[in-house]
């Protein structure tokens, strides 16, 4: 990504001027369409996607004091239009997972993502009140992913064969 070493630059020296701004997009099969917000103070377009403002608060799992690998979701007075997402997904599509899509831009470029996107799925929604919806959003089956890279001969030449 043309944007990493910018982003890098951004982390490390933090200039008032540009910001770091985290976003997600809301996908299932009921729906009619994906939903893309923003946590920031204006609608923007990045990548030819509108993202709504909204006062999302997305706890990364580095952000955390504890072993969860998930992110932490937390969205105020926009629980009439969740509740209305939610309300499109059928009886029978509740079987079908919440895809839930997160992005970081920085500021400085919007044609692609700082980092590599992010696909998790959502779980534990909880409404409190009407100012504000909760939810996580997590990697359903960490056991039986791959991490790392096969090691080959044609990427490793090194290695010996017995």
């Amino acid at each position: 990504m043309a944007t990493i070493t910018a982003f890098k630059q951004f982390l490390a020296s933090a200039p008032e001027a540009q910001r770091e701004i985290r976003t997600i997009q809301i996908d299932h099969t009921d729906l009619s369409q994906s939903y893309y917000y923003a946590q920031d103070y204006n609608d923007f377009v990045a990548e030819g996607v509108t993202y709504l403002a909204a006062s999302l608060v997305i706890t990364e799992p580095a952000e955390r004091n504890d072993s969860e690998q998930n992110l932490q979701i937390s969205m105020g007075a926009v629980s009439d239009e969740l509740q209305g997402i939610i309300d499109q997904i059928t009886d029978q599509g509740f079987m079908n997972e919440l895809t839930i899509t997160y992005r970081k831009y920085y500021s400085g470029d919007l044609t692609q993502p700082a980092v590599t996107p992010t696909i998790l799925y959502g779980s534990s929604i909880s409404f409190d009140n009407s100012n504000q919806v909760s939810f996580v959003a997590e990697d359903t089956d960490l056991t039986n992913k791959r991490s790392g890279q096969l090691y080959t001969l044609s990427l490793f030449p090194g290695i010996e064969i017995e």
